[in-house]
């Protein structure tokens, strides 16, 4: 079965000069918000380097795929799967729920770009080299603040003065150490999955890169990012290898087991490393995980309240603000707070009508993914296997993180998150022809 449906009739292969990097290719598109999502807290922290980006996004969208029409020649796929998620978005927001521009405006970008960017591969590549750059910089930044604490206090001062949370090696070329975390976790997840998919023997300089990332995850002593991080890896690396699973099953217990047997012996010597395996330990012995039950709790509430459509988007924090909870995070110095569970606070927010919106399409998206691997191949960094699963993993990371975090509500998240759908929709439909004339079209629309 189809999942990706277009029209058969002459779409050009993609060449080794389409996979090169490239400005070209319509991924000016989709590299400022990425910038934006990356450096939302440093480089693109006001809000007029958010217009900007938004508006040179929103500038090649038109130049590159709306002006050359090809998109208008493709059939609707698995993109309007989508379509009740932002919907119900727009009606939560706008008409009984707390209205959120921002969101809006990105959300309607990428919803759009799901269409219309849908139809061409080329464009992947580039983002893809873009986005494990950026999370390579972040990278380098935390170790080296690790290996250099000197270094450190001039690019707070510079950068993330008024953040308290920006204390140390652990919140890297970020303000939060979580932000910092997600970031590293996207470049892990899109590299080694990638790997994994390509299905080409390591090399060096490849392994090297997802170690740096994984080292680099570790030092923020972040425990949901990694944990899905991990997962995210080992669930791709079971599939691809699904027909040896035995032997892969065997293969990843034994990585494992070295694995702690390592980190075990690192934390010895590296207070950073133990620092986060005693973050794990605590949490083993807090019945309120952190303190986050208490924040379940009070979207467990809006929910029984309004089960089917729920209270509104936005009102989580609204609610809780009220609560003793909210004023004690207040004076911790949150200005909102969110429930750290995106599938409690959708239900608490627009319902089951609101939850099943959004997990349904975000499942088939990955499922009808997957269903589609095994016709692309291809080995080597960046070809069309190593893409689709790259983007894959960043799927499978986001769903995992979303049990303990807030993706679906912050930028370095969702917008990755977004733009990796997109890409699967691309890989999976470049194999089908596309109609170029304006009378075909019409013939087309006619049958």
């Amino acid at each position: 079965m189809n999942y990706f449906s277009a029209s058969r009739a002459g779409v050009e292969s993609c060449s080794e000069l389409e996979r090169r990097f490239s400005l070209n290719d319509g991924s000016m598109v989709f590299i400022p918000l990425l910038f934006y999502a990356f450096f939302c807290q440093s480089l693109a922290a006001s809000a007029l380097a958010l217009d900007v980006c938004l508006l040179l996004s929103a500038t090649a969208l038109l130049l590159h795929f709306v002006t050359n029409r090809r998109f208008a020649c493709r059939r609707f796929g698995l993109e309007l799967a989508w379509a009740p998620f932002f919907v119900l978005f727009l009606f939560h927001s706008f008409i009984y729920g707390v209205a959120n521009l921002t969101l809006l405006v990105v959300y309607t970008l990428l919803f759009l770009c799901m269409y219309v960017a849908a139809g061409e591969r080329s464009w992947v590549t580039s983002c893809l080299r873009v986005l494990v750059a950026f999370a390579a910089f972040h990278a380098f930044c935390t170790i080296i603040f690790w290996l250099v604490p000197a270094l450190y206090p001039p690019v707070k001062s510079a950068f993330f003065s008024s953040s308290y949370m920006a204390r140390d090696y652990r919140s890297g070329f970020t303000a939060h150490y979580s932000t910092n975390s997600i970031y590293l976790s996207l470049g892990l997840v899109s590299w080694a999955c990638g790997l994994v998919g390509s299905r080409e023997k390591v090399r060096i300089k490849d392994l090297m890169l997802s170690l740096m990332l994984l080292l680099a995850l570790f030092l923020t002593t972040k425990r949901g990012p990694l944990v899905a991080s991990v997962a995210a890896v080992v669930i791709s690396c079971l599939f691809v290898n699904r027909k040896k699973f035995t032997g892969t099953m065997l293969k990843t217990l034994t990585v494992a087991a070295i694995a702690v047997i390592a980190v075990g012996v690192l934390a010895t010597f590296v207070p950073a490393v133990q620092a986060t395996l005693e973050r794990f330990i605590e949490l083993s012995d807090d019945d309120t995980g952190n303190g986050r039950s208490y924040l379940y709790d009070c979207a467990w509430s809006l929910f029984y309240a309004k089960p089917l459509l729920g209270c509104g988007w936005g009102t989580y924090s609204k609610y809780v603000a009220t609560t003793s909870l909210g004023a004690m995070y207040s004076n911790l110095g949150f200005s909102s707070m969110s429930a750290h569970n995106v599938y409690l606070q959708l239900l608490a927010e627009t319902g089951v009508i609101g939850l099943a919106a959004f997990v349904l399409p975000a499942l088939l998206s990955i499922f009808a993914a997957v269903h589609q691997s095994e016709s692309h191949l291809e080995e080597g960094p960046y070809g069309d296997s190593f893409c689709l699963w790259a983007c894959l993993g960043v799927q499978i990371f986001f769903l995992l993180y979303c049990f303990s975090g807030n993706p679906l509500y912050d930028p370095q998240c969702y917008i990755p998150y977004f733009i990796s759908c997109v890409a699967v929709f691309a890989i999976c439909g470049s194999d089908k022809m596309i109609l170029n004339d304006w009378e075909g079209f019409h013939g087309y629309l006619q049958r």
